[in-house]
């Protein structure tokens, strides 16, 4: 599964590559005392939720490959993931 996003500079959707492969990292905008609340903030929960929902998905589709691999990213950043009969728990 091949991952793009919206490149702001550019304007356009692009193939992601990370700057050390096989390694991402993400930089995130966490709340301040000092101004007003935005949508920034919420971007970290926003983004694990749709990696979680992509897993989900290709679970569901037996992509096992993509379910795995998703699995193994999270667990990088330091997420324990794991599956139940109920779904998916995962901790800090």
């Amino acid at each position: 599964m091949k991952l793009t996003i919206y490149n702001t500079l550019t304007r356009k959707k692009e193939a992601f590559i990370p700057l050390h492969a096989p390694n991402a990292g993400m930089y995130v905008c966490g709340p301040t005392v000092y101004g007003d609340p935005h949508l920034g903030h919420a971007r970290p929960a926003i983004t694990f939720d749709l990696l979680l929902s992509i897993r989900r998905q290709a679970k569901e589709n037996r992509d096992w490959a993509t379910s795995d691999r998703i699995r193994k990213e999270l667990e990088s950043f330091g997420f324990k993931v794991k599956d139940t009969k109920e779904g998916v728990e995962w901790s800090l």
